[in-house]
């Protein structure tokens, strides 16, 4: 497997501190880099729409999915908001009705309905593209696992 690691800068709000203006809901948080003190570089942001190019390959309707493929869906976890996970589809249902197609997905227990909405399905070969893509990117750094 292969970790990529974009540039990132000290935030150019808060200057690194991860805190800024104080206000009732968020307290003084910075909203720029959400606390971390942190942003992407410039090198690092274009390295980065670059590796996004190429995987948006994987981009299929919720209707070209079948059972086996693993989709990139994104999960509410505590503390964390949203994240983007590779679930593996178990079974897929279609149902026609007056609306339209709506097709159920299974995974791992939770069902997600989707009809037309785009989901990223894995294709090695795409995945492979966009790291070797990066590789030669000054704004990114890829190690081998």
């Amino acid at each position: 497997m292969v970790a990529i690691t974009f540039e990132t800068e000290a935030c150019s709000r808060c200057g690194g501190g991860g805190s800024y203006s104080f206000n009732l809901r968020d307290g003084d948080k910075c909203l720029k880099c959400n606390r971390s003190g942190l942003q992407t570089s410039r090198r690092g942001t274009a390295a980065r729409k670059a590796y996004d190019t190429v995987m948006d390959g994987m981009i299929k309707t919720w209707s070209d999915v079948v059972a086996g493929d693993k989709v990139q869906i994104a999960v509410r976890k505590a503390g964390q908001g949203l994240v983007n996970r590779w679930i593996q589809v178990t079974s897929a249902v279609v149902h026609v009705d007056g609306k339209g197609v709506t097709v159920d997905y299974l995974t791992r227990g939770a069902e997600y309905q989707r009809s037309t909405d785009p989901v990223r399905v894995w294709d090695r070969a795409v995945y492979l593209a966009a790291v070797d893509r990066v590789r030669t990117m000054s704004g990114a750094t890829v190690t081998d696992d």
